[in-house]
């Protein structure tokens, strides 16, 4: 290829043509033009003409003109120009081989490299070269790496698109070292996605070596845009919102959209980002209400349709709305010591936590139901009378969670919202009247929404509400155990929602499990099995129907969720 600027000649020995540009002009001289068929009138009009001597007639110059250029520009034509060729590919190369990152980074301006893509295909046509495409972002060991025509790579390449994948530089350059390419001389074009990876640098030195110099190695990097390949994540904060962080490899000055949206694809809300000269990161806040909130389920870079630049809303991230209720009459006399205080200081950070001063459970109750909570938790409330239990068992068949811990008022109640039936009195762990001393707790189960969580062993019980075995039936789900099998944590399915009991208190009268971290754990995991926020008019509104059915499924499959907490 012969380059004169910005215009190259793929066929440069035909231009050796225009040498005849003078013959031809020559030949156009003495050529005369075509006989003119004039008719005459009668021959006494010839009469006084004179006789002279006549020349042979010429074209016109500009009608010479045109015909040299017309023949210069069928010259050039046969000579087979490009705008803008790039750089050549080594003349003296037998094989090229083609190395694209196709991941995430490489989708943003990907129509510019696969122009490029196209234009190095078309060059190894032209020269008859053996082709060999390799992708970095999905690397098959089982592919094969013959190089062919580059017309049958076509094919392949046509069909190329950005995977949502870091590339694996490494893994690729292990497979090209793999190929016996014998004695062919080899030429090597990356089309890099911009971005820096670890281990890029032996990976460089791999391809050079492969290539037999660095002469034989192109480099493009062509079709980024503003401020590089972006990436998005996003945080729930203490306040519930998401946090949003924009991040750029660029280091320029851009500025853009994070658009929030619903599961539908419809966009909810907008918030601006800038990124300053030399600012690699920008914080952004979405504040919303309760309800709408949780309808978010993916954010997005307004403008940048890629991997990088979206960030799916897991539905177990959802903020939850709880409500509280308590057995003590003068919580706030001693705080350290009511039910609710590690619940509030271990839940706080992850769900909207309500409550009421009321000291009417049943008044407490409605009022609690009325603000659509999801959860309700209860510490050491005794038997509930019918009316309110019916209101509470509308509501858990509607996709509600009831969890409750046990205490003094619980140990005599006989209570029909219970996930099984327990034996009056409880039991003592420990102490100057009893041989037995305080329990710890066994591993969790693998059908357990606890498994995967490590048991401490400074976690001690020393008091408990046991379980009657004769009165347990399949329907009881035991989630953790003591040491010596008895149940810690019961459960029950009622409908399309799930009754949970802690068998031991929420303050540290029968344990220290609220002073350990995994009484945190543990209400994490309890609270991600509620659908969001229940409504208590969804029966006859129609209104949650959506949210009911995904509490059933959390419900019939509290391992799944376990699974996605744990990941």
């Amino acid at each position: 290829m012969m380059t004169f600027g910005p215009l190259g000649f793929l066929s440069p020995w035909l231009l050796a043509a225009l040498v005849v540009l003078p013959a031809i002009w020559w030949l156009l001289r003495i050529t005369p033009p075509a006989p003119r068929h004039v008719f005459f009138p009668a021959t006494r009009l010839l009469k006084g003409i004179k006789k002279k001597k006549e020349d042979s007639a010429h074209s016109p110059w500009w009608l010479t003109l045109v015909r040299l250029l017309a023949a210069a520009a069928v010259i050039f034509a046969m000579a087979r120009p490009v705008l803008n060729p790039g750089a050549p590919a080594s003349t003296s190369a037998n094989v090229e081989i083609i190395i694209v990152d196709n991941g995430w980074a490489a989708a943003d301006g990907w129509r510019a490299r696969r122009a490029t893509l196209e234009r190095l295909l078309q060059q190894a046509e032209e020269h008859n070269r053996l082709t060999l495409l390799l992708t970095t972002a999905d690397n098959d060991r089982r592919r094969s790496l013959t190089p062919k025509n580059a017309r049958s790579v076509r094919q392949k390449a046509a069909s190329l698109a950005p995977l949502p994948y870091k590339p694996n530089r490494m893994e690729a350059l292990k497979q090209l070292q793999g190929v016996d390419f014998g004695k062919r001389k080899l030429h090597l074009s990356w089309l890099s996605d911009g971005l820096s990876y670890p281990g890029d640098g032996e990976f460089a030195k791999g391809l050079i070596k492969l290539a037999g110099g660095a002469e034989n190695l192109t480099l493009y990097n062509n079709g980024q845009r503003a401020a590089g390949p972006l990436a998005l994540g996003a945080s729930i904060n203490a306040k519930g919102d998401f946090s949003g962080r924009v991040i750029s490899p660029g280091n320029v000055a851009f500025d853009g959209e994070v658009v929030a949206y619903d599961d539908r694809g419809r966009a909810m809300i907008e918030r601006k980002f800038s990124l300053k000269p030399g600012q690699s990161k920008a914080e952004i806040r979405f504040s919303l209400p309760l309800e709408l909130r949780n309808q978010i389920a993916r954010l997005g870079v307004k403008g940048r349709a890629t991997a990088g630049a979206t960030h799916l809303v897991d539905g177990l991230a959802g903020w939850r709305r709880i409500g509280l209720i308590g057995g003590e009459s003068a919580e706030e006399a001693q705080p350290l010591l009511s039910s609710l205080y590690y619940i509030k200081k271990a839940l706080t950070p992850y769900a909207e936590l309500t409550n009421v001063a009321d000291a009417n459970v049943a008044n407490a109750v409605t009022d609690l139901l009325a603000r659509d909570v999801s959860t309700l938790i209860m510490a050491d409330i005794g038997r509930l009378d019918y009316e309110t239990s019916d209101e509470l068992e509308g509501w858990i068949d509607r996709g509600g969670v009831l969890v409750r811990f046990a205490g003094p008022g619980l140990e005599q109640a006989d209570d029909a919202l219970l996930p099984v039936a327990l034996r009056r009195g409880g039991r003592v762990l420990g102490g100057a009247l009893s041989w037995s001393k305080p329990q710890k707790l066994a591993a969790f189960e693998a059908d357990s929404p606890f498994h995967g969580l490590k048991v401490t062993r400074d976690v001690s019980i020393s008091r408990q509400v046991l379980a009657d075995p004769s009165q347990m039936s399949g329907e009881t789900l035991v989630w953790a155990r003591l040491r010596d099998n008895t149940p810690l944590v019961t459960a029950r399915r009622m409908g399309r929602g799930l009754l949970v009991l802690f068998h031991v208190t929420a303050n540290s009268s029968w344990s220290n499990l609220p002073h350990s971290g995994l009484f945190v754990d543990m209400l994490r995991r309890v609270r991600e099995l509620s659908a969001g926020v229940v409504s208590i008019g969804e029966v006859t509104k129609g209104k949650q129907k959506a949210a009911a059915s995904a509490a059933s499924e959390n419900a019939d499959g509290y391992k799944a969720a376990d699974k996605k907490s744990g990941a």
